[in-house]
């Protein structure tokens, strides 16, 4: 049985059996640069978040380069109704977010212009609430 969520290209879909997804693999690659962008902090990101920085990372790199995306929503976070009264359980899920820890690799990019990438990257960082900083590798 697949449930999908359309609207929400994130959000996990039900399957009967775990199934390992076939992706692109990243040593068939004719490109000449590099960039990571590692988070200094711990802290969470969340969906929205998630949704910005893919969208403005694909908008930029377009058939121009690769981008190797690291983060999905994992953990749902639970809210109830502002009026409610105290007790009878747990909210409704109301975002999911990825907890992120220092050192971990938020998105790698591979190019041929390293210029331009590093000015996108640093819109990026203004989208995050965490310290990151950007590695470049050649």
């Amino acid at each position: 049985m697949l449930i999908k969520y359309p609207q929400n290209q994130f959000k996990r879909y039900k399957r009967n059996y775990k199934k390992t997804e076939s992706c692109k693999l990243l040593t068939n690659f004719n490109y000449d640069f590099s960039i990571k962008l590692v988070a200094q902090s711990s802290g969470s990101i969340t969906y929205n978040q998630m949704i910005a920085i893919k969208t403005k990372l694909n908008k930029f790199l377009k058939k121009n380069g690769l981008l190797k995306f690291n983060l999905f929503p994992l953990f749902p976070i639970t809210k109830k109704p502002n009026e409610t009264r105290m007790g009878k359980g747990v909210g409704s899920i109301d975002n999911y977010i990825y907890i992120v820890r220092t050192g971990y690799t938020l998105c790698e990019i591979y190019t041929n212009s390293s210029i331009d990438v590093s000015k996108i990257l640093n819109l990026v960082k203004q989208r995050l609430n965490l310290k990151t900083k950007i590695i470049k590798l050649i």
